[in-house]
């Protein structure tokens, strides 16, 4: 959690003074997200944010988007590694074809972007001609992605790190389960879960993920012959885990939030 917040600061400002105000409102998002449906929480921690005085309307929303598609980039990567390492059966492949053109296009649009930023910067009187013509062409929307593409070029090796990080902690933390309930299977079913996981509750789902994890374990770990009774438990391990330190956490950060939302109202909408 801590880890996604500092990701999400470093593209939005990387500002020291408002570090604390991304990590809880992105600690209330993680808690909305699981007690309320269809990733409602995703809205929620923006509009925290926006509140707290943290960052204006449309550059708290475009920065959001990004770290999220940051997520979708960095299963989809895991998803073609998994492909390559774990004998998945043909009935999955299509997932696994689904998670190549998300990173293909992904890429596609990225160079895309730096392009128009690169062309941008070689006209000359940047401020003045290229960004009064971005701004009629397509709006303040892209003008702040193509400004945070350039907060990344300015962290890279930072963003870079914190997305290994988060991989590595992650199916760490599934690996860790894995071997605590006495399961003797090879590393990459901590990743096959993971992957599964993730790109499953990325998308609009009920609250508390119901069903989510289920599925992801008996799917996952029934490649490796495990019975779907055991496959659930292990799911409900993990998905109750997930819960208590969702809601001890985000709850906390409600509250300490409280004095900074009532005395700002958003900007720039």
């Amino acid at each position: 959690m801590s880890l996604r917040a500092a990701r999400w600061w470093l593209l939005d400002s990387g500002s020291k003074n408002v570090w604390p105000r991304f990590w809880k409102a992105t600690a209330v998002g993680y808690l909305c997200n699981f007690i309320l449906p269809l990733r409602a929480g995703e809205v929620i921690r923006v509009l925290l944010l926006i509140c707290s005085g943290a960052s204006d309307a449309t550059r708290a929303t475009v920065s959001s988007v990004v770290d999220r598609g940051t997520d979708v980039i960095i299963v989809s990567s895991l998803m073609v590694i998994a492909l390559v390492m774990v004998p998945i059966p043909e009935i999955y492949a299509s997932a696994g074809r689904v998670a190549q053109v998300i990173l293909v296009a992904s890429v596609v649009g990225l160079l895309v972007i730096v392009g128009l930023r690169i062309r941008a910067i070689r006209s000359g009187n940047e401020s003045a001609k290229a960004g009064y013509l971005l701004n009629r062409i397509i709006g303040r929307l892209l003008l702040h992605l193509i400004d945070i593409i350039d907060q990344v070029g300015r962290h890279p090796l930072k963003l870079v790190s914190l997305a290994a990080t988060i991989a590595l902690v992650d199916i760490g933390g599934m690996w860790f389960v894995i071997r605590a309930v006495g399961w003797d299977l090879p590393a990459t079913a901590a990743l096959t879960f993971t992957v599964l996981l993730t790109f499953s509750t990325l998308l609009p789902s009920t609250p508390g993920y119901i069903g989510i994890y289920q599925v992801a374990a008996i799917l996952s770990f029934g490649i490796y012959g495990i019975d779907a009774t055991e496959a659930v438990a292990y799911s409900v391990l993990i998905q109750a885990t997930t819960a208590i330190s969702f809601i001890l956490v985000g709850s906390l950060a409600l509250i300490s939030l409280a004095p900074w939302v009532p005395n700002k109202k958003p900007t720039d909408i």
